[in-house]
């Protein structure tokens, strides 16, 4: 009988320390479970806010190309949807104003297929400020004092644009800060130097980059939907 009470003893002994290693683990899991919630909750606001922000920038993009004074003449020509040139590049980030700052109204411009269709929009010009472009192999950008070609910066996500954007970015050059006297003093008098703020300094004299309601961040804000 003693040997049955001992052994009875020593059982229950281990059932009491399975118990509660069972128990141990369920408060773990329990506990996991609940830390893997708090961080579901988490992410889900976070996607929500991200989900919001999107939809903002979406909203943004949209009415940049609001002007109600071409839009019986792009009718007209059935060019109310084609895609802007600022759909069609994507910018190194941390320059897009120095991109802005040069196209400026350009970043808006419109493709065209061919040149006939070129030449009646040149026949029959619009009431308000219009860029137009056709397709075209971009030309070889040439360094000046070693210093990289703005266009270098940007890149054509569809063909065509290339060519356009190595004409109208033609002698402009990405510089960091603000350039000394002496390089400036050296610049051929075409060759303007442009900062990541927009700022432009040529051999003679210097354009101070602001804000355009219809075209300050309108690249960057493009990037980040893309993301």
């Amino acid at each position: 009988l003693d040997r049955d009470l001992a052994h009875s003893d020593a059982e229950l002994r281990r059932q009491s320390e399975v118990l509660a290693q069972v128990e141990g683990a369920r408060t773990g899991v329990e506990a996991s479970r609940a830390g893997a919630q708090d961080r579901l909750q988490v992410l889900e606001r976070e996607l929500s806010a991200l989900d919001a922000k999107l939809l903002t920038l979406q909203q943004i993009q949209s009415q940049v190309e609001e002007n109600g004074q071409i839009h019986g003449w792009l009718d007209r020509y059935q060019l109310g949807a084609h895609a802007r040139l600022w759909q069609k590049i994507r910018v190194e980030p941390g320059w897009e104003s120095a991109v802005e700052s040069v196209l400026r109204e350009k970043l808006h411009a419109l493709q065209i297929g061919d040149y006939d269709t070129l030449q009646r929009l040149i026949d029959d010009p619009p009431p308000a400020k219009v860029s137009a472009f056709t397709a075209g192999e971009p030309a070889t950008m040439q360094r000046e004092h070693g210093m990289r070609p703005l266009a270098e910066l940007v890149t054509p996500m569809e063909s065509g644009a290339g060519a356009v954007l190595a004409s109208w970015l033609h002698d402009c050059y990405a510089v960091e800060g603000v350039p000394a006297l002496s390089v400036r003093l050296e610049l051929h008098p075409r060759v303007v130097l442009v900062n990541r703020e927009g700022h432009q300094f040529g051999r003679y004299g210097v354009t101070f980059h602001a804000p355009d309601p219809s075209d300050t961040g309108i690249l960057a804000r493009q990037r980040e939907i893309e993301a």
